[in-house]
């Protein structure tokens, strides 16, 4: 009787939500983790950046050496 009733009520099936949903999951994990390694290249960049900023700068140096 049951599935009379899922023929009428219009029940849809689990399996193809559950799949477009672990779909959807992946693409947006692997998004986060293109953004994750971008923003880890552009740590690395501006740590370099103020490292041979301190190294011309002595003064910057000296404040640097102060805040350790």
């Amino acid at each position: 009787m049951a599935s009379w009733m899922s023929y009428f009520t219009g029940k849809r099936d689990a399996k193809p939500a559950a799949r477009d949903a672990i779909v959807s999951l992946r693409q947006q994990l692997i998004m986060l983790e293109k953004k994750e390694k971008h923003l880890n290249d552009k740590i690395e960049e501006e740590e370099t950046k103020a490292r041979e900023n301190v190294l011309k700068n002595k003064a910057g140096m000296s404040q640097l050496v102060k805040s350790l």
